[in-house]
């Protein structure tokens, strides 16, 4: 079986096993692939301890070491994560950065519905704490400075997005009226909150892809945070894309009372939150309609009020 990774560089399980056991203190066998898309994604057993371990590879200088510092920093803060056994980013001859991680025993909330109202009130709790780690500018994180985000302010942090992403959908049909100016008046209202006194508003380590799929219920019933999309940003842009996830996914009502519990936890204020869920809501059209998943896209417009 071959694996390709994201660079379109095509490795076989071989390979990768003797990979892991160069760099990986005797290596992982019974590697299976779980998925494969910016990350690949295998389990398999460490071969000098036992123990059942994900194995991620990443072509993008810099992803394993920044999950691996977020996890680790929200475990400081109590937040049930993966333990992360190695991390070896050293660039050799093209290739992948490697993370190792102890396997959780569960099963993603996707495939425990119906979600109840505890589910999303634990939820909310666990993400308020991770949003409690403070970072230095916005953005994806500095390839060997995780901490720190590659644009120094939110509005420099969104016109990067709008530039790379959201310029091109301005003219599309699925968005009625000006999308710059909404863009625009969104990112300001936040860019003011940034710069209050209030620490609830500033940069923060932040897992930005906080869906069902990335919440595991682990044997003892607890939740457990999986594979996040690091990024340091206003903490209202995560809470806002987990609520649309479940505005989607599990229906309006189920969503509000995430929503209220997160707010209530959190301290930010229902207009900064509405301000980050226009933002979010935009970038994932994006995506979604690159997939052509207009269906998404089209309840989004209407979730984010950008009608």
């Amino acid at each position: 079986m071959d694996i390709q990774l994201s660079d379109g560089s095509t490795w076989s399980l071989a390979a990768v096993s003797d990979l892991l056991a160069r760099r990986c203190g005797g290596g992982v066998h019974n590697l299976q692939l779980l998925s494969n898309g910016q990350s690949t994604i295998l389990s398999g057993t460490q071969i000098s301890s036992g123990l059942q371990v994900i194995v991620k590879l990443t072509i993008t200088p810099g992803t394993a070491k920044s999950e691996a510092y977020f996890l680790a920093e929200w475990r400081r803060k109590g937040v049930p994560v993966p333990n992360i056994i190695l991390m070896d980013d050293a660039s050799r001859n093209h290739e992948p950065d490697i993370l190792v991680m102890e396997r959780i025993d569960g099963v993603p909330l996707t495939n425990s519905r119906p979600i109840s109202a505890d589910m999303v009130k634990r939820i909310a709790q666990l993400q308020s704490l991770m949003h409690l780690t403070a970072g230095k500018g916005y953005g994806r994180p500095v390839k060997n400075t995780p901490w720190h985000g590659v644009a120094n302010t939110f509005s420099d942090e969104m016109e990067i997005e709008w530039e790379q992403r959201l310029a091109q959908l301005a003219q599309h049909r699925i968005f009625p009226g000006d999308l710059r100016s909404k863009f625009v008046f969104a990112t300001t209202f936040i860019e003011t909150h940034c710069n209050s006194n209030n620490t609830s508003n500033a940069s923060t380590l932040t897992h930005s892809d906080l869906s069902m799929n990335n919440i595991i219920l682990n044997k003892n019933g607890a939740l457990v945070i999986i594979d996040p999309n690091c990024r340091l940003t206003h903490p209202a842009m995560c809470a806002a894309y987990t609520f649309l996830r479940l505005s989607l996914e599990e229906g309006p009502n189920i969503a509000q009372i995430y929503k209220n519990y997160y707010l209530s936890y959190s301290g930010i204020c229902d207009s900064a939150f509405d301000a980050a869920l226009k933002l979010r809501a935009m970038l994932s059209i994006s995506t979604w309609l690159k997939k052509e998943k207009f269906s998404e896209a089209v309840s989004a417009v209407s979730i984010a009020g950008l009608v």
